[in-house]
């Protein structure tokens, strides 16, 4: 009888915190989070965070030279170099290919991260972004692209395609930077 009220107390337990903390947990692991339909429902939610991608870090040594090839005004890179150092921001590099079905040129992106904004032509080449990043942040993509653009993120767990991006849409992924 014991162990039986015990095991109640215990998936009751479990319950509550499932329902407290679903939003954090939709927002970290998706696929724990709620039921696919009202996961999917938030997913619609403009500028919401959908999904989780790692990235691996730069080394230290390198993020000197990482943050002049960024071509921040001097002090910008001097408050980036500062956050660096005190290790509340780390250096992160992605790699983006563009995945439109139609590609004339490459389609232009805006990536932004940890404050740091850039815009980007995508091709079928991968084009290599360095984003300051916390241990975990996000990061968001736009683009002025009427046609609307396919991403595919080249992260430490392989390519990564991101639900196409329309004009006026703004898609924000959590990452996480190891």
């Amino acid at each position: 009888m014991r162990s039986t009220v015990y095991t109640l107390l215990a998936v009751a337990l479990v319950a509550g915190i499932w329902v407290r903390f679903n939003a954090q947990i939709a927002a970290i692991a998706p696929s724990l989070a709620a039921p696919a339909a009202e996961a999917a429902d938030r997913a619609g939610e403009p500028g919401g965070l959908r999904g989780l991608m790692a990235l691996g870090l730069l080394p230290a040594a390198q993020a000197r030279a990482a943050v002049a090839e960024m071509g921040l005004p001097s002090g910008e890179s001097a408050a980036l170099a500062a956050a660096l150092q005190r290790g509340r921001l780390r250096l992160a590099r992605l790699g983006l290919v563009d995945d439109s079905p139609t590609l004339q040129g490459g389609h232009v992106v805006q990536v932004s991260a940890g404050g740091y904004t850039r815009q980007v032509m995508l091709t079928r080449d991968p084009v290599v972004v360095t984003l300051p990043v916390g241990p975990v942040g996000s990061v968001s993509f736009s683009t002025p692209e009427k046609d609307g653009v396919g991403i595919v993120g080249l992260t430490v767990s392989g390519p990564v395609r991101l639900p196409e991006l329309q004009a006026g849409q703004v898609f924000t992924v959590g990452v996480i930077a190891q």
